[in-house]
């Protein structure tokens, strides 16, 4: 009858609610606990681990750990070419599809591409090391510490997403931050480690651990079709995708982790000791940013099925969310930044204060971009994604230039908090007109 609703009008009634929020109602509400409750617990591990291990070795020492895990973070990045974002953007699709031969073909060559770059980039760091540095030089520490982790690095990133992809998001949240920074504080508050390269070769060992288990699991709770498929390789068309992705990531890593790398030779290992210290408290109070791991995957789903009113929605309140959250993490670090470092790090540290207060403004802006970076890596927009990312990049790094040698640590804060303000308006400016031009051509193409 002409007064009732038709079946389209009931099921946009069914939807008017936010698909984020309908997410944390539905029975896998466990999932996204356990997601949140993984992200904490990731954070809470690093934060201890950085405050165990700052006071133990002191700021210079901590400047070397601090430098080898940004560059060999940012390395796995270059060296996965954009796999690992691939896989959460196209393993959703192929289970939803139960397209199992393309699945097994798509993991296979994510092992491959990820085992040749990171195997190369490690000897490329360990014969660097060798024929550069001065053995005295603690950077050349840097570079073997950084040597030995890129392997488990990039597998540890790349099984990361495989299980967010299968809706496993909280594992691999946890194998991914926390089991490193757990076999540390073991190390450091049961067997009473000291000497920094015990507790450098001890992360290591954790970050191995991580991968290995992040990968049985995924062999656990997969789809037993895509170990019995044969596998059906489309090399070409995935490095299509994956390498505008690659650049728009490594650039996003690269503004969080060009500061330290670029710290050590315009200034000090000192200078890289509290600007990482601080970084790391900040980092670890942004568990909002884990929220990505959820909204990732049902932003793929939505986009394949030309679901972009719906997107909409999620994307209006995962940056409410995201903001509101991000903001009053911030003001309390701000405001907070002399006693929790002093209570933390000690006053070894207290210089770090200055360094911490500017991150948490720029931290805000930060998170907001990471939540439009979630709907353009998912949704189509990588390449555009990736081209602004890059000249966000080099604008931080000629910002890092230009203020290292006199303002040391404070200076290379300023550069990332302004590029991230930068980044944010234009990437929430794209998404936000590419969300408005596609819902407009759902509404013309549904049924009146």
């Amino acid at each position: 009858m002409s007064g009732e609703p038709g079946p389209e009008s009931a099921r946009e009634g069914r939807f008017q609610a936010s698909a984020l929020i309908r997410a944390i109602r539905q029975p896998a509400a466990s999932a996204v606990m356990w997601m949140m409750l993984s992200a904490v617990l990731g954070r809470v591990a690093a934060l201890l681990m950085t405050v165990v291990i700052g006071r133990r070795i002191g700021p210079e020492s901590y400047g070397v750990f601090a430098f080898a895990t940004s560059t060999v973070l940012l390395a796995a990045q270059l060296g996965g070419l954009g796999w690992p974002m691939l896989v959460i953007r196209m393993i959703p699709k192929y289970v939803q599809e139960q397209d199992w031969s393309r699945l097994r073909g798509l993991r296979k060559s994510a092992d491959r591409v990820m085992l040749a770059a990171t195997l190369a980039i490690g000897l490329g760091f360990a014969v660097f090391a060798g024929l550069f540095l001065d053995r005295r030089d603690p950077l050349f520490v840097g570079m073997l510490v950084a040597a030995a982790l890129i392997v488990p690095t990039g597998f540890r990133l790349l099984h990361r997403q495989e299980l967010a992809g299968i809706d496993r998001a909280a594992p691999g949240i946890f194998f991914d931050e926390t089991m490193a920074p757990l076999f540390v504080l073991v190390a450091c508050l049961v067997l009473g480690m000291r000497q920094d390269t015990e507790i450098f070769a001890v992360y290591v060992a954790g970050t191995y651990a991580s991968a290995v288990f992040s990968r049985v699991l995924y062999r656990r709770w997969a789809h037993r079709g895509e170990f019995t498929a044969k596998p059906t390789f489309e090399f070409r068309a995935w490095m299509t995708v994956s390498l505008p992705m690659m650049t728009a990531v490594a650039s996003r890593v690269m503004l969080d982790r060009v500061d330290s790398i670029m710290l050590a030779p315009l200034s000090s290992v000192y200078q890289v000791g509290l600007y990482g210290s601080a970084f790391r408290i900040v980092v670890a109070t942004n568990v909002v940013i884990m929220i990505s791991a959820i909204v990732r995957p049902m932003l793929a789903r939505l986009y394949e099925a030309g679901e972009h009113r719906r997107a909409a929605r999620v994307m209006r309140n995962y940056y409410l969310f995201t903001g509101v959250t991000a903001v009053g993490m911030g003001a309390a670090l701000f405001f907070l930044a002399d006693p929790i470092i002093r209570l933390s790090l000690g006053p070894e540290f207290i210089e770090a204060a200055g360094v911490m207060r500017i991150l948490a403004v720029g931290q805000v802006f930060g998170a907001l971009a990471e939540a439009s970076s979630s709907y353009l890596l998912m949704c189509g927009k990588e390449r555009l994604y990736g081209a602004f990312s890059l000249i966000g990049l080099l604008m931080n790094v000629l910002l890092n230039f230009m203020l290292i040698p006199t303002m040391g640590a404070e200076g290379t804060a300023l550069a990332t908090a302004f590029t991230n303000l930068v980044f944010f308006g234009v990437s929430c400016t794209i998404v936000a007109r590419a969300l408005k031009e596609r819902s407009r051509a759902e509404e013309r193409q549904s049924p009146s």
